[in-house]
């Protein structure tokens, strides 16, 4: 799920029986399409696999998206 953080309303996202790299995606994609304009967007996640995955950061640099992630358990 990806929320905006400016109006705090779900702007992606998607559900399967598992957990993985297609869900993060189609989540993304869906919240880009809606957002109609690429620029300025900054996607936050966890440091989770589908979130660290090569596809997924080549999806947000094609995309111009600044990716940033959580520091993790400290």
């Amino acid at each position: 799920m990806f929320l905006d953080l400016c109006t705090r309303k779900v702007v992606g996202w998607s559900m399967k029986a598992t957990l993985g790299r297609e869900p993060a995606f189609d989540a993304l994609l869906m919240a880009v399409w809606r957002r109609k304009s690429q620029q300025g967007i900054l996607v936050h996640s966890e440091q989770a696999s589908q979130y660290e995955s090569d596809d997924f950061k080549r999806f947000c640099t094609a995309r111009n998206l600044e990716q940033s992630m959580d520091r993790g358990d400290n």
